[in-house]
């Protein structure tokens, strides 16, 4: 089974979202915030380099947007 997904994370977004989600990674491992915003951060900051990573984003899908030049599918195994 594969998974087939459109690249709709381009460049310059994908290169914020990366950069983003490991600031916000550091600052909640070292930050001392209370426990609920500390996790808050922390997951924030995964999906952030998640969905750089991938260069797919399910929100952006479900808006239309779409900042990916190249018309690229991303597969992955199941």
């Amino acid at each position: 089974m594969e998974l087939e997904l459109r690249c709709n994370v381009g460049g310059n977004e994908r290169t914020a979202r990366l950069a983003g989600g490991i600031a916000a990674g550091v600052l909640a491992a070292t930050l001392p915030l209370p426990g609920v915003l500390r996790w808050i951060m922390a997951v924030a900051a995964g999906v952030s380099i998640a969905t750089g990573a991938t260069q797919y984003c399910p929100l952006n899908q479900a808006l239309g947007r779409n900042s990916c030049r190249r018309k690229k599918v991303l597969r992955f195994a199941a």
